[in-house]
């Protein structure tokens, strides 16, 4: 299973980089076509913005993967030890219950969208492939809370392996 978390991680991971990559050499693109050609391209702008957006969702499953995101530990840190651990479990349940509910909507949003056979407007672009990876990104951040969650209540589950 750790085998499995550590694959989605740098599935996600490199999906983000590659979106990060291709954003800026879309930019680069852009920018010289306007300025050394003195010509606007009109697609540059709406796929750049599709880069970011997947690259963004896949760097919160990789960040949840590691524990990274910001928190809010005054309180735990008052209340000690214990509680410091109900706290966390309560806090993954609820992260875990929100993505759960992001996959759903997301799910939905891109059936319908390939449904309607909606593109980008600036160029011929399924829209849906934008709506997959919004699912895709919150599915593996779904999972990673999940691994977070078994985690906090199972604390000895992966120290064989070593923890991740």
């Amino acid at each position: 299973m750790r085998r499995f978390y550590e694959f989605i991680t740098e599935a996600a991971n490199l999906v983000g980089v590659i979106c990060l990559g291709s954003m800026t050499l879309v930019t680069l693109v852009a920018v010289f076509w306007r300025y050394l050609l003195n010509s606007a391209l009109p697609w540059p702008e709406e796929a750049t913005r599709y880069f970011f957006i997947i690259a963004t969702y896949m760097g919160i499953s990789v960040v949840m993967g590691s524990d990274g995101h910001l928190k809010m530990e005054v309180l735990a840190t008052l209340c000690g030890k214990a509680a410091e651990r109900g706290l966390r479990v309560v806090y993954l349940i609820i992260t875990l219950g929100f993505f759960g509910y992001l996959v759903r909507l997301s799910y939905d949003m891109t059936v319908k969208i390939f449904t309607l056979e909606q593109m980008a407007i600036a160029f011929p672009f399924p829209l849906w492939i934008v709506w997959t990876g919004m699912f895709l990104a919150f599915l593996l951040t779904a999972l990673q809370a999940a691994r977070q969650l078994m985690l906090a209540l199972l604390p000895n589950l992966f120290r064989s392996a070593g923890k991740s």
